[in-house]
């Protein structure tokens, strides 16, 4: 019997960082298949419960060097923010970082 997980993958910069979270998944007892999306920061994996768990599999992850958390976003088919502490552009947010505009030296804003 087998279970079917998404977590979620912060830190991936690159396809060799994919291939590496993909590779040390499947090494893990129980693990069944494993596919990495690196555009949407998702990894869906088929387990076995009873040889390992999603715990398990979050702690690999966070071993292998990136962090790994419940995807629950894919239960609820809502989009989850995406941190503050992220740049703007990995935020897909095109609010200014701290709602203030920026004056530059030498411009006319806000002169009267």
């Amino acid at each position: 019997m087998s279970d079917k997980v998404i977590l979620g993958i912060r830190g991936m910069t690159c396809a060799a960082c994919v291939r590496r979270v993909e590779e040390g998944l499947r090494q893990m007892p129980g693990v069944q298949s494993v596919t990495v999306n690196f555009a949407t920061e998702k990894a869906h994996v088929e387990y076995d419960p009873g040889r390992v768990s999603v715990a398990d599999l979050r702690k690999k992850v966070r071993d292998i060097g990136y962090e790994a958390f419940a995807d629950d976003a894919s239960a609820s088919g809502a989009a989850q923010p995406r941190p503050a502490w992220l740049p703007r552009h990995q935020r897909h947010d095109s609010r200014p970082l701290d709602g203030r505009r920026l004056h530059l030296p030498g411009s006319h804003a806000g002169r009267g």
